[in-house]
């Protein structure tokens, strides 16, 4: 079976985000940080979670949903 690739939607305002997930255990509802435009990190919350074949887009233009943090406080330190 081929591998494939999860990419979630997280809401930012009023826009809906693309971003590649590699932990497939993000749910809809989840909360994730992700990096907004070159220099910042959001707390955004998923709102669709899709499966692909393959790469939807070439892979340096993939956005990627940072690693879990067992708390919001260690990203700060």
């Amino acid at each position: 079976m081929e591998k494939q690739h999860l990419f979630v939607k997280v809401q930012y305002g009023k826009r809906k985000l693309n971003y590649y997930c590699e932990d497939e255990s993000v749910q809809i509802g989840d909360t994730v940080c992700v990096p907004i435009g070159n220099y910042e990190l959001e707390y955004c919350k998923v709102v669709e979670r899709k499966y692909y074949a393959s790469m939807p887009y070439p892979c340096d233009f993939n956005r990627k949903v940072m690693p879990k943090l067992e708390t919001k406080s260690r990203l700060t330190r």
